[in-house]
């Protein structure tokens, strides 16, 4: 039976013992019944010769129930097996069911690690931001406080002068320091929302929003963050947002997050090359929007960010998009910024690429699809 081991007390042992006992008890019986019973005879050798020459059916009645006793015990054989394998299935299930439940937890521990590693990318970036923040709003603080001091004397002077057309005359220019003042208020309030948006935590909702404003914001941090923060910087820095492209539904935190994070390695980049070519290299950085129509209901916003920076190697383009894969010395990028840009803008059933030549070039383009909202439908009672 193969590698199968019968074993005492088990069915297959059972069934066999069964059909032995039969197969010699029932035969001993049959011919002690037709020797003494019906052809009263002595019960000997001779006598039972005698009985099969008589009455053939008792070959029949010997050697029948041995094969029944054969065929009880190849069945509880089977039935031994059959047990043993649904003991194997048990175990099997209960291991894969351990198995799964350790799955799930190291899944959800991979989650909850990814959350911490999103939320320290978000701080390390906010981090290098924060100089770029403070210079943008040294600017619009210093008019502020200038036109505010340069308010307060020329208040004192109107309150001396007695002449009308000197009153009129310092009035306007008194007027014109508060519309500066103004200005400059919102511009640094501006500033400040973008920052908090960017900053923003928690679940973030999508809303109908302006990608060419999103461009604008996350520009505007790029680039005074990357001025601010390295001595010297020097960039071209081109805008070309085609205008009255559609709203679209969007986590307005998130593409900004990605648009900000190109633009930062862009700029990274043209840097790089700067310090190796000096003055020999003009570093050029474009972002750009675009409209495309794809059919008649289908259109797509295509968002490109192109440097003329030290490129991607062709050797690792192809890595560029994996989880803690970075090009930057120890210590200047985690590896994360390009994986979680790519996961943001799969999230919004869009596409990302990257085209690159060492030396040359670096573009990454954006492609979100225009999602128009559904109308509200208005029920007018009748």
């Amino acid at each position: 039976m193969g590698r199968f081991k019968i074993k005492c007390g088990t069915s297959t042992c059972k069934y066999a013992l069964f059909g032995i006992i039969f197969g010699i008890c029932f035969p001993v019986v049959a011919i002690t019944f037709d020797v003494v019973i019906h052809l009263s005879l002595v019960l000997d050798w001779s006598a039972v010769i005698l009985v099969h020459k008589l009455n053939p059916i008792h070959y029949i009645i010997d050697t029948a129930p041995l094969f029944l006793g054969i065929a009880f015990g190849v069945a509880g054989y089977f039935q031994e097996r059959a047990r043993n394998l649904n003991k194997s299935l048990l175990k099997q299930t209960n291991t894969l069911e351990y198995a799964n439940a350790n799955l799930k937890k190291a899944l959800n521990d991979f989650h909850e690690a990814r959350d911490l590693l999103v939320k320290s990318e978000k701080l390390a970036s906010l981090g290098q931001l924060t100089a770029g923040i403070a210079h943008e709003l040294k600017n619009p603080l210093n008019f502020i406080t200038n036109f505010s001091e340069s308010g307060i004397e020329i208040t004192e002077e109107l309150q001396s002068t007695e002449n009308a057309e000197e009153k009129n005359e310092v009035a306007g220019i008194l007027k014109g320091n508060f519309k500066i003042i103004n200005e400059h208020g919102k511009r640094a309030n501006n500033i400040l929302q973008s920052m908090m948006t960017f900053a923003r935590s928690g679940n973030v909702e999508k809303r109908l929003s302006d990608i060419n404003l999103v461009c604008k914001d996350a520009a505007d941090i790029a680039y005074h963050g990357m001025s601010s923060t390295i001595i010297g910087f020097k960039c071209d820095f081109h805008k070309d947002l085609e205008p009255n492209i559609p709203k679209i539904i969007i986590m307005y935190e998130d593409i900004s997050r990605v648009i900000l994070n190109l633009l930062t390695n862009a700029f990274y980049a043209v840097n790089e090359r700067r310090q190796k070519e000096n003055d020999s290299y003009h570093p050029v950085v474009t972002l750009s929007t675009k409209l495309e129509k794809l059919t008649i209901s289908k259109q797509n916003i295509l968002i490109t960010v192109t440097d003329n920076g030290t490129g991607i190697p062709e050797t690792i383009i192809e890595k560029i998009f994996n989880p803690f894969f970075t090009t930057k010395p120890s210590g200047e990028g985690t590896g994360l910024g390009l994986s979680i840009s790519h996961d943001i803008i799969m999230v919004h059933d869009g596409e990302m690429k990257v085209a690159s030549e060492s030396n040359s070039f670096t573009e990454f383009q954006i492609f979100l699809p225009v999602n128009v909202p559904e109308p509200e439908i208005e029920f007018v009672n009748s």
